[in-house]
Formats: structure tokens, C-alpha cells, sequence
């Protein structure tokens, strides 16, 4: 069964806006109507037969904590076997440190861990939450693709869990990779 879990930490992903366009957090972003047409959709289109969602953090990243990693990383232990890949919504300042966090916690993973998130809150004009979360699951769902460990899919890049470095606040690509490789 193809199986994919979304965990949901908070972000700007996970916000909605008021009438007034004041950002506030939405914990139930994933699992009420904010993405449910666009996840049902590609359910559908590519073959997928059930996403779910949890939403264990409703967080700035800038407030996330060590002990924040923890819960991630032990959701992900505890549904390690009931799901073919785990997604992860994080808020983009600190989302390189928590993809270091989950790669160096869990070792040789055999399938895919993905951060993603966006710059834009969702409903919002000119928003990249639904194109990351849709390239997100493609890559996933790709039975070519041979994607295992932890990764970072924003804007056009895919970037292993250790290299992810945030590099703008403004771009739709605002991830790179650092280091020499």
C-alpha cells in the first residue's frame, strides 16, 4: 500500500490569514480543507492510496528547540513501518538545522524523509506552499526516482538533509546547498 505521512510542525506553510491579512498559525492546515483538494488530487493522479497528516508542533521556526527535533524524529520511528515516506512542514529559518538534526538522528533510512515548506503563506497571491508541497509528493511517489534519507524539496532544488542552508528571504529558491561536493 502507498502510503505517505505528513508532519506538520507549524510555518509558514501552516498559516492562514485573517480578513484583515494578519498570518496566524493553523494547526489543522494538512488535515481540514487547506490542502485537501490538492492532496486528494494528487492522490489520485499518481497512484497514492492514503496521506495522512499529524500536526505535533504549530511553531515559528525560529522558536523551534532541540526538543522539538525529538518529536519529529520519534514520529517518524514510531510510523517508521506503516508508511513509504514521511513529509515535513517547517517554517524556512530553521529548517536546515532540524533536516541536520533528523539525518544525523536516524541512520540508514531507506526512504524518504522530506522537508519542505514556503515563502508564501497558502491563499495568499503569488504563493510556492502548494508547488513545494506538490513537487514534494511527485518526487515521492516517483517510482523511478530513488530517493532514501532525509532531503530538503523547495522551489527547483532537491538538497540532502545535511547541506541545507536557507539563503534568502525572499526568493522562491531560497535554499542552497553548501560545501563542496
Amino acid at each position: 500500500m502507498r502510503k505517505i505521512l505528513i508532519i506538520s510542525t507549524g510555518g509558514t506553510i501552516s498559516q492562514s490569514h485573517t480578513e484583515k491579512g494578519i498570518a496566524v498559525s493553523n494547526e489543522k492546515s494538512f488535515s481540514g480543507d487547506t490542502f485537501a483538494n490538492v492532496l486528494n488530487n494528487l492522490k489520485e493522479e499518481l497512484n497514492i492510496d492514503v496521506i495522512d497528516s499529524k500536526t505535533i508542533l504549530n511553531k515559528d521556526s525560529s522558536n523551534i528547540i532541540p526538543e522539538d527535533w525529538k518529536k519529529i524524529i520519534d514520529i517518524i520511528v514510531e510510523e517508521y513501518d506503516n508508511y513509504m515516506a514521511f513529509i515535513v512542514t517547517h517554517g524556512t529559518n530553521t529548517m536546515g538545522y532540524s533536516c541536520a538534526a533528523v539525518s544525523y538522528a536516524i541512520g540508514n533510512v531507506g526512504k524518504p524523509i522530506v522537508f519542505t515548506g514556503s515563502q508564501v503563506s497558502y491563499g495568499m497571491i503569488g504563493t510556492d506552499a502548494v508547488m513545494n508541497l506538490e513537487n514534494t509528493i511527485r518526487i515521492i511517489a516517483d517510482d523511478e526516482c530513488e530517493l532514501a534519507g532525509v532531503c530538503c524539496v523547495f522551489g527547483s532544488k532537491v538538497i540532502t538533509g545535511t547541506r541545507v542552508k536557507k539563503k534568502t528571504e525572499f526568493d522562491y529558491d531560497a535554499f542552497k546547498t553548501f560545501g563542496k561536493l
